[in-house]
């Protein structure tokens, strides 16, 4: 979705350079986008954001359990309480979905204490790819990888609503505009 979007902005506005921005934290992405250091974010939603901000919302995902394909977890539901007996690799504390894994862990009274932690989310799917550790993650990031599956949680989680941040106020030009446009007509495809 991201990608081709790109492209296409890219070859209609070959003068303009691009600086993305990767972070493990939407609240950090809300504050670039505050102090004027990106023209927009596209996140999950961090939960409550600044009167300042306008979101403009382009899909919902569920929160799913991460596992490896060729793992012996494949089942179609597993619950939170299941995965304290296994291997968790999470992001770290401060990023949004850990927060949220925390708050399940305090709600349903588990122990997910994960045995390592990374911010880096390409090094946290190969680290379940191999099969040893599982993870939880958003529907729409596990099945951007192949070799991983997306299990349903079986207690009650929150969806993760992926949305565009803005500045209300300010100007924004007609480049950002059909980057904006492009991006929320490739999500309805």
């Amino acid at each position: 979705m991201l990608i081709q979007s790109l492209r296409i902005f890219a070859e209609t506005y070959p003068e303009i350079q691009l600086q993305l921005h990767h972070s493990s934290s939407a609240r950090e992405l809300a504050g670039l986008v505050l102090e004027d250091k990106v023209d927009m974010a596209l996140t999950f939603l961090p939960g409550e954001i600044s009167p300042l901000l306008e979101s403009r919302v382009l899909y919902q995902s569920e929160l799913k359990i991460m596992v490896a394909k060729r793992s012996n977890q494949n089942a179609d539901s597993m619950s939170l309480k299941a995965m304290e007996s296994k291997s968790i690799v999470l992001p770290p504390m401060g990023t949004y979905i850990r927060t949220v894994v925390e708050e399940l862990a305090m709600r349903y009274r588990l122990n997910l204490k994960p045995n390592a932690e990374t911010n880096d989310s390409t090094m946290l799917w190969q680290m379940v790819k191999t099969g040893y550790w599982i993870s939880i993650g958003t529907s729409t990031s596990i099945t951007q990888y192949p070799e991983l599956s997306a299990i349903t949680i079986e207690e009650p989680t929150p969806k993760f609503t992926a949305a565009i941040l803005l500045r209300k106020t300010g100007y924004h030009n007609n480049a950002t505009k059909n980057l904006i446009e492009l991006i929320s007509d490739a999500v309805k495809e």
